[in-house]
């Protein structure tokens, strides 16, 4: 894989050059440890990317972190993925992901889940249309 594209509602990850939609997960919170078991199950099924784009919010940087690293991003470092962050405010410069969380959070928060299961369950019906409206 070249290189993804990541943001948190739950954690989604997007194949910038094909769109694909590789992982969509309901998360409990924004903790640290849920984000590296959901990219430690993708990279193991997928690979590890070149790079990976993502905005500066938690957990992917860390406001009080040296160059705003997270344990999340640092793990990535040393893993030898490169980082790539969007300047805060710029939304249109992943564009195409914050184009599928507009229709993510249409198709499968609205109305939400009752409860993380639940709410994993509307996603995982969200990835499977997607992913086949997509090819």
């Amino acid at each position: 894989m070249p290189w993804l594209t990541v943001s948190l509602i739950a954690v989604t990850v997007t194949d910038h050059a094909s769109r694909y939609l590789l992982l969509c997960e309901a998360l409990e919170s924004n903790r640290q440890e849920l984000a590296f078991r959901a990219f430690e199950r993708l990279f193991k099924e997928r690979g590890l990317p070149h790079a990976i784009r993502s905005d500066n919010g938690v957990p992917f940087a860390s406001p009080h972190g040296l160059f705003q690293l997270s344990r999340l991003s640092v793990w990535w470092l040393r893993l030898g993925i490169a980082i790539e962050r969007t300047q805060p405010g710029h939304p249109q410069q992943n564009g195409r992901h914050e184009r599928m969380h507009l229709t993510l959070k249409k198709e499968a928060t609205r109305p939400a889940g009752r409860n993380i299961l639940q709410q994993q369950a509307k996603f995982d019906g969200f990835l499977d249309e997607f992913i086949w409206s997509a090819s």
